[in-house]
């Protein structure tokens, strides 16, 4: 991921609330402000922990276990356990939750414009 695409995903996490009312129909209506910061924060970080992602959102990591268990029910995340550590879990995109997030990005593109 180059530099100005890490840009654009830490701009979108900050204003994940502001811009959800722009797309009703682009895939994220189903998803709330946490979850859409959530994949977002995923995206921007490779091999993120539930701990990692709650950081950089500024929020609690206990504030975060239902939008991720939601969002891997709906296969838009991949939790793994770390080979090292069973305790420690590490987050990734599937592919339909990349698509997502990118779909959400050229959306604010395009409105932007």
């Amino acid at each position: 991921m180059s530099y100005e695409e890490r840009g654009r995903l830490k701009a979108i996490v900050a204003a994940a609330a502001a811009y959800r009312s722009y797309f009703p129909y682009g895939g994220f209506e189903t998803l709330d402000t946490t979850e859409i910061q959530v994949l977002v924060a995923i995206e921007a970080k490779e091999k993120s922990s539930p701990k990692d992602v709650a950081k950089s959102l500024g929020l609690d990591p206990t504030s975060i276990s239902g939008p991720l268990s939601r969002m891997a029910e709906r296969k838009l995340i991949k939790v793994t356990p770390d080979r090292n550590d069973a305790r420690r879990r590490f987050l990734k995109l599937t592919a339909g939750g990349r698509r997502l997030v990118h779909s959400y990005l050229d959306q604010i593109d395009e409105n932007k414009n």
